[in-house]
Order: C-alpha cells, then sequence, then structure tokens
C-alpha cells in the first residue's frame, strides 16, 4: 500500500479510520477525501490532498534510504470554524506519528513536519453553489524508502 495512493493509501486509510475525522467526512468508501480534486457537488465537510513535491534524500556517501514528499491538504468547510477546527485536528494527529512509526502498515515515517499556513473562503460560482471554507495543512513527510 502506498503512503497516499488515492483513496487507498495509508494515509487515506488512517483518516477513514480516525472517529473524529469519519463523523465530519464520512466513513469508508463515502469519505468526502479526495486526491487532487473534490467531485463537483459534493457536500461539506471534506478533504482534498494532493502531493506537491519531494525527492529521495542524498547523503554524502549516496541514496540515504530516506525520501521526502510535501502534502498539501485542503479541509472545506461550511465555516471557517469547522475548517480550521478539522485542519487542527488532522495537523496534530500527522504530528503524532511518531519516529519510526509506521502510518497504518507500510511506510516506516522518520518525521513529519505540519503547518496551518493558511485559510479563505471560496465565493460560489454559481447559483447552485455555496460558499466553501478553507484551511490548508502543508505537511513534509520524510519517510524511509
Amino acid at each position: 500500500m502506498a503512503l497516499w495512493t488515492a483513496e487507498t493509501g495509508e494515509l487515506v486509510t488512517r483518516w477513514k479510520a480516525d472517529a473524529t475525522i469519519t463523523a465530519a467526512v464520512g466513513a469508508t468508501t463515502a469519505a468526502r477525501i479526495y486526491r487532487g480534486n473534490a467531485r463537483q457537488g459534493v457536500p461539506l465537510p471534506y478533504i482534498v490532498y494532493l502531493v506537491a513535491g519531494g525527492q529521495v534524500e542524498v547523503a554524502h556517501a549516496g541514496p540515504a534510504n530516506l525520501a521526502h514528499a510535501i502534502l498539501h491538504i485542503y479541509v472545506y468547510g461550511v465555516t471557517a470554524d469547522q475548517a480550521n477546527v478539522l485542519a487542527e485536528y488532522i495537523a496534530a494527529d500527522l504530528r503524532s506519528v511518531a519516529k519510526g512509526r509506521l502510518i497504518t502498515a507500510g511506510t516506516w515515517i522518520d518525521n513529519i513536519e505540519c503547518s496551518i499556513p493558511d485559510d479563505a473562503e471560496d465565493p460560489p460560482i454559481n447559483a447552485a453553489d455555496e460558499w466553501k471554507y478553507w484551511a490548508r495543512i502543508v505537511a513534509t513527510v520524510h519517510y524511509v524508502t
């Protein structure tokens, strides 16, 4: 299982097993957690994540068997408070993954750094749409390859 494979990766599996997250965005196959883009018309709240970058880390002697990925995780809500509270919870959960622990069953984590640098709102794009409030988590995940 890959760390962030869409809808079946270790991060999504972790989020789908968390009662606080699933109470907000749904559980199992109905969970509103998407890689890249949310489906049009999906009800709020929901989570969208994407891999924004990363690379294999190199030491003086060559490859260090470590890599890192930069994830952007957008938490959308009906209100700014809803988006921010859920984003804070997800960031705290990611920070709690201790060095050398598995996220679920397959990837050894060296370190996870998280911040919530911004939040904002998206206005409706048409009469059928609604205001969406979001908070963005930037997570750098260092893991063993």
